[in-house]
């Protein structure tokens, strides 16, 4: 137990030290879209340009930070609310064991990216975890998603993945369909992406497109982000197929996730590939780590634990630092 205790002194150090860092950083052009929204807060604070979306909830967010919060302020707060739902998922559904859950979430690939980067996409999806803290209140729950569509619209889609599971719940179909997604997606070319971009009228399409946005697209049939994403799927098809790990919670997570990554493999030469393939991937650290909290699988167990954990985290240090 006083291990435990000495962890989770570390893991309140980690969410702190992790909250203050994305948010109290520097803004410099090359953080593309945290760039632009502080150009667009300080034109709207001086009343110069009214910022004008879609998302109607990040909208209010940020006129009601331009009255009340100043430039660092505002990043700062947009941080808080990325980085807090974790911390609340990982508090409700690992008890003691939360630092390991958490610890994955900040160790997961684009986690650093879209807490300085992509942060309306960051900060929808962090309310779809926070979301599920209430999935025995479902009111509750689909609310709070509600919101986070206003956030960033493209957060209906694991919505449509978390609905769908909600009805059809067969992981083994759902896993079929996955693995078929691939082949189908390799000889489409962008057909995908042009039935998908039909369906959308406002800037978003340009996330589906093929020419070229800037610098920082990603584009291109990516193997190394299926390898990735493989990982999460392998686990659960582990957990819920071989091992009988049937918690109505995680199988219906993991449908979630399977689904939202079958649609990213569909359209996987999109531009942006990997802010549509982010809408599986920030599900995927409790999709991992989840069973092997919640039962004894293994006599090692705690070596199993701690060489996924490492695994798993080496994947983003080899993605970010090694290849850049």
């Amino acid at each position: 137990m006083k291990s435990i205790g000495a962890v989770s002194l570390i893991g309140y150090l980690l969410f702190v030290g992790v909250t203050l860092y994305l948010g109290l950083r520097p803004n410099p052009r090359a953080y593309g879209d945290s760039y632009f929204y502080g150009h667009s807060f300080e034109m709207q604070r001086l009343g110069l340009v009214q910022y004008r979306s879609s998302d109607w909830a990040f909208s209010a967010f940020l006129k009601f930070s331009t009255n009340t919060m100043t430039l660092e302020q505002f990043f700062l707060a947009i941080d808080i609310i990325y980085v807090v739902p974790c911390f609340i998922f990982s508090k409700k559904y690992f008890k003691a064991y939360w630092f390991y859950a958490f610890f994955m979430f900040v160790g997961s690939f684009s986690f650093f990216s879209y807490g300085t980067n992509g942060l309306r996409n960051g900060m929808a999806t962090a309310l779809f975890i926070f979301a599920l803290c209430f999935y025995e209140r479902k009111w509750l729950m689909f609310i709070i998603m509600y919101v986070a569509i206003g956030i960033h619209a493209s957060i209906l889609i694991p919505l449509v993945g978390f609905v769908v599971a909600l009805f059809y719940s067969n992981t083994k179909y759902i896993l079929i369909a996955w693995l078929c997604f691939i082949p189908l997606s390799l000889v489409s070319g962008g057909v995908w992406e042009s039935l998908f971009s039909g369906f959308i009228d406002d800037g978003r399409s340009a996330y589906l497109g093929q020419g070229n946005i800037d610098t920082q697209t990603v584009r291109g049939f990516r193997w190394d982000f299926i390898l990735y994403s493989a990982m999460g799927i392998f686990a659960g098809y582990y957990f819920i197929i071989k091992e009988k790990f049937t918690e109505k919670f995680y199988v219906h997570l993991y449908n979630t996730f399977v689904i939202a990554n079958g649609f990213w493999i569909l359209v996987i030469r999109a531009n942006y590939s990997n802010r549509i393939a982010y809408l599986s991937w920030f599900l995927m650290a409790p999709v991992i780590i989840y069973p092997m909290v919640k039962m004894k699988f293994w006599k090692n167990q705690n070596v199993v634990l701690a060489s996924v954990i490492s695994i798993y985290y080496l994947f983003t240090y080899f993605m970010l630092v090694i290849k850049g």
